[in-house]
């Protein structure tokens, strides 16, 4: 019944009412400055596992049969492009780590921007999830303090929609092209 009633205050409007949506921030068990270095934390994991990973694809290239037997025995040249790439990633977040002090704020604003920590509902399935904004990093999850926080990049649709958004207004939009409804969501917080 709430979700109905949600969903005719949604269809007349395009943006909710900030009252209708407060969040106090005594529900917020951490703090932005916490979620910041928790990601660097993970995107430091991230760049470790690839580059043991590319030592041991780079080992396994070299170890490699000489010759190709056939002209299906590609491995050694696999081993050989995959090490590269983990290496290229992983220098890709050498760089990334070494930026992160001046690639986000700690300062609360109004709008969504890098380094926003939001908390979204799906105004579909009712689920609510934290998520913090990032240039990279899709996928990426840490947890705190009890709370699951996946990172957001800017590079991806519901991030490109989400950006100088305000806590109260409704996100629409669709992920493919071919989807028969858009996805709702409502911003609960912006931090």
């Amino acid at each position: 019944a709430q979700s109905d009633e949600r969903s005719k205050i949604c269809s007349n409007f395009s943006v909710i009412r900030p009252q209708e949506t407060t969040m106090t921030k005594e529900i917020i068990p951490f703090s932005k400055s916490k979620v910041k270095e928790k990601f660097r934390l993970r995107l430091i994991q991230i760049r470790d596992s690839y580059s043991q990973s590319a030592e041991h694809a780079s080992l396994m290239a070299k170890e490699a049969d000489g010759p190709m037997q056939s002209r299906y025995d590609t491995a050694k040249t696999e081993q050989a492009w995959l090490a590269n790439a983990l290496s290229e990633r992983g220098e890709n977040l050498d760089q990334i780590i070494a930026d992160w002090k001046t690639l986000f704020s700690n300062e609360v604003t109004e709008r969504i921007g890098l380094g926003s920590l939001i908390f979204l509902e799906d105004l579909e399935y009712g689920d609510k999830e934290w998520f913090y904004i990032t240039p990279f990093g899709g996928g990426i999850s840490i947890d705190l303090d009890g709370k699951n926080i996946k990172g957001l990049s800017t590079e991806s649709i519901l991030g490109k929609n989400l950006l100088s958004k305000k806590k109260g207004q409704e996100v629409v939009y669709k992920a493919h092209a071919n989807d028969l409804k858009p996805q709702r969501f409502l911003l609960l917080e912006v931090l």
